[in-house]
C-alpha cells in the first residue's frame, strides 16, 4: 500500500517538472527524457528517502554492534603500519596513525587545545557511521573522538573541502549523535567538521559552549 503510494508520488513529482536535471536531452523527446530520469533515479530516491525519514520519525534509536555493543580504547589491538605515526600527550593510544598531513596537523592542534581532556585517532577502533549517498548506503569512519574538559564528547571530522558527499556524511553523523544522546546511556555527544585547521579550536569551544556548562578546568576521570 505505502509502496504504491510512493510510486505514484514519485510519478507526480517527475511530471510536475519540479525535478531539475541539467541535460539538453530533456528538450528533445519523451523517450530520451525518461532515459535521463532513469539514469538519475538514485538522486530522486535519495531526496524522497531523506524527507520520509525526517517527517515520520518520532525519535532516533541507536543500533548497536551485536558482537560488541560497547568497547574501550583499552581494547585496541597491537598492529604494525607503514603510515605516518605521531605520539600525542593527551591521546589514549600511544601513537596515532594518519592518512594525510591534514589529520596529523589536526592531531597536534587538538593535543594543544586547553578545552580537550583527552582524545584518540579513530583508526581500527570500529566506530563508523552509515550514510546514504546517490541512493547507495555507505560507511565512513570519523577522524577523531575527543573528550572535552567538561566530560562531554565530540566527534571531529577533518576535510579539505566541502561537497555533496561530505554533507551526506555530516547529516548522518548529526543523526548518529542525536540517537546516542536520546539513548542517554553514553553521556552527551557533539559533532563537527573542520574544513580548515584554524576551525578546530573554534569547533571544540563551540561544543563546550553549546552544552551550557561552564568549563572549570578540572581534570575528569578517564
Amino acid at each position: 500500500m505505502f509502496l504504491a503510494q510512493l510510486v505514484r508520488l514519485v510519478e507526480r513529482i517527475i511530471d510536475s517538472g519540479k525535478v531539475k536535471i541539467k541535460s539538453d536531452l530533456l528538450d528533445l523527446d519523451e523517450d530520451r527524457k525518461k532515459i535521463v530520469l532513469l539514469l538519475n533515479i538514485s538522486k530522486i530516491i535519495k531526496h524522497f528517502w531523506h524527507e520520509i525519514k525526517d517527517q515520520n520519525t518520532d525519535r532516533l534509536i541507536p543500533v548497536f554492534n551485536t558482537e560488541q555493543s560497547v568497547s574501550s580504547t583499552s581494547d585496541f589491538p597491537v598492529w604494525h603500519t607503514s603510515k605516518p605515526c605521531q605520539w600525542s600527550e593527551k591521546s589514549h593510544i600511544n601513537y596515532s596513525v594518519f592518512d594525510s598531513r591534514w589529520e596529523q596537523t589536526a592531531d597536534s592542534v587538538i593535543d594543544r587545545t586547553p578545552e580537550v581532556d583527552s582524545f584518540f585517532k579513530n583508526n581500527r577502533y570500529g566506530l563508523s557511521v552509515h550514510y546514504t549517498y546517490n541512493g547507495v548506503v555507505r560507511r565512513y569512519v570519523p577522524d577523531f573522538i575527543i573528550k572535552l574538559a567538561n566530560g562531554e564528547l565530540l566527534i571531529l571530522e577533518i576535510k579539505g573541502q566541502d561537497d555533496p558527499q561530505v554533507q551526506a556524511k555530516k547529516d548522518a553523523l548529526d543523526k548518529w549523535v542525536k540517537a546516542v544522546n536520546e539513548h542517554g546511556g553514553f553521556g552527551t555527544w557533539h559533532s563537527g567538521i573542520a574544513f580548515d585547521l584554524t576551525e578546530v579550536p573554534r569547533i571544540i569551544a563551540g561544543a563546550i559552549a553549546s552544552s551550557g556548562k561552564a568549563r572549570n578546568g578540572e581534570k575528569l576521570p578517564n
